[in-house]
């Protein structure tokens, strides 16, 4: 269902490359965007999907 919503919803994040835990047994995906805020981050995604999505921000971090 997650890739079929996205056939008819123009999105940056279309054939862009993922993580992905499919081949591992689970099926769940992280999408890396770019965004001021949740709402901008999740409108990057179908409304099924958004709506099943928790946003989550983070940085680039040097662990020392």
């Amino acid at each position: 269902m997650v890739f079929a919503s996205f056939k008819a919803f123009r999105s940056p994040l279309r054939d862009a490359l993922v993580s992905a835990s499919c081949d591992f047994g689970t099926h769940r995906i992280w999408w890396n965007v770019e965004a001021g805020t949740e709402v901008e981050a999740l409108a990057q995604l179908p409304g099924y999907v958004a709506e099943r999505t928790t946003a989550t921000r983070v940085r680039d971090l040097r662990i020392p």
